[in-house]
């Protein structure tokens, strides 16, 4: 892979799909160092550690766990992404 200063990293031919991400810098240069990157990677790996962990909780507080249990089995080998995105798009649709 090359860097091109005026578009940035170039793209592998057989890729079809790039994100560019917006990450705080802690120097005065504004230079984006590794460090920045492993710090904002962190950050957002314990956003949604702690988002699971708080499910995990409601799940184990509530009894929940065979109902999960067995959502899980129901539900093997589906997007879940994918079927939360439904979902959401669904309700919306029915609160309007």
């Amino acid at each position: 892979m090359s860097y091109n200063k005026n578009q940035g990293p170039a793209v592998a031919k057989n890729r079809q799909k790039t994100a560019t991400i917006t990450l705080p810098v802690n120097n005065e240069h504004g230079i984006v160092l590794f460090e920045d990157l492993l710090t904002e990677l962190s950050r957002c790996f314990n956003v949604e550690m702690n988002a699971k962990n708080r499910a995990y909780s409601f799940i184990l507080s509530t009894g929940s766990l065979n109902d999960y249990a067995e959502f899980c089995e129901q539900n093997r080998g589906k997007n879940a992404h994918a079927a939360c995105v439904e979902s959401l798009i669904q309700k919306a649709g029915e609160a309007c």
